[in-house]
């Protein structure tokens, strides 16, 4: 038996071949004992190094990051990888390759605990898996068996605006770059990185070099880095052209450059807050687009396409506030 109790703890031991070093490692539990002796065999057949449980070598979270981020997310702001990679060293044990189940329930938990939302939570974990399967396909580490926590998106209403209530926030935004902002926002459904520096994902605002003309004269924009790495290209409503316009005539290096981002998120905020509107953010504006587009009868194959989903899952959501009447469907057979 190579792992043996010792008191109220446990000693896992393998031996490396052909005389090789024995290593000896006390853990709390049987479970953790026998996992780090999987673990340990695992690396001796590879060829590789035992891992060792209670010291940080230099197969960390930080190295790893350091050698692949680059590679595996090229278009992300370095600056929030960073701060991802960050908070799972800071919570995480120093060894990679020895994470287990229990150590991911933990980072969740204690995460939940300082206020972090679940959805920020569900992306810090994919960024670790991402990570930890790539440091296992180039060999820096055996792959940890985990049960990965599924941390379900929210089932709670889609928060949009009605035209009513776009009316009463409108009228509360008191800034005028701001307020032609909101238009052009719910008028097109960008995401706020497509169109801001919102110093958050990977998307990269779009150029007057990237405004354009139809055949038929309709005035587009195409955003060739988005968040799905999927360019799209969408023509403009007389509002939004017109707040384009507006930001063009105030002479703006780019589409609304002249708007700080952070004070036109606290300023959306400040306005619902007046306007006796809740849950109202920046974002409900791109929701706020898609729901219309439902509403209004058009498929969710091109509302996809419209808002640059990255799947379907994500446009069906909206699907619940398509109309009900069903009877027209006859004239399509």
């Amino acid at each position: 038996m190579t792992v043996a109790q010792r008191g109220a703890k446990y000693q896992a031991r393998v031996k490396e071949p052909n005389g090789g070093k024995y290593h000896r490692v006390t853990f709390d539990t049987l479970s953790e004992a026998k996992r780090w002796e999987g673990i340990a065999k695992e690396a001796i057949r590879l060829g590789k190094s035992v891992p060792n449980p209670n010291v940080k070598g230099s197969v960390t979270l930080l190295t790893l990051a350091e050698n692949y981020a680059g590679y595996l997310w090229p278009n992300q702001r370095p600056a929030l990888i960073d701060t991802d990679i960050r908070q799972l060293d800071r919570l995480l044990p120093a060894d990679p390759s020895l994470f287990t189940s229990r150590d991911i329930i933990k980072f969740v938990e204690k995460r939940r605990t300082e206020g972090t939302s679940d959805a920020t939570i569900r992306l810090n974990l994919t960024r670790l898996r991402t990570l930890l399967k790539h440091a296992h396909k180039m060999g820096d580490l055996v792959m940890p068996v985990i049960d990965w926590p599924s941390l379900k998106s929210s089932t709670s209403r889609i928060r949009y605006l009605t035209t009513e209530e776009e009316t009463a926030l409108l009228s509360e935004m008191t800034v005028v770059d701001h307020r032609q902002l909101a238009v052009f926002l719910v008028d097109t459904g960008l995401r706020p990185s497509e169109v801001a520096d919102t110093m958050a994902v990977v998307a990269k605002p779009f150029e007057w070099s990237d405004v354009s003309k139809s055949t038929d004269g309709r005035t587009l924009i195409t955003l060739w880095k988005t968040k799905t790495n999927t360019p799209r290209t969408i023509p403009l409503t007389e509002r939004a052209l017109d707040a384009l316009e507006w930001s063009r005539e105030e002479g703006h290096d780019r589409p609304f450059s002249g708007i700080t981002y952070s004070t036109f998120k606290n300023h959306v905020v400040e306005a619902a807050t007046r306007a006796g509107l809740k849950d109202v953010v920046v974002y409900t504006f791109r929701h706020t687009c898609a729901s219309r587009l439902v509403q209004r009868g058009a498929d969710v194959m091109r509302v996809k396409q419209w808002m640059g989903h990255g799947n379907i899952e994500t446009t069906l959501g909206y699907a619940k506030l398509a109309p009900s009447d069903i009877y027209t469907l006859s004239d399509l057979l």
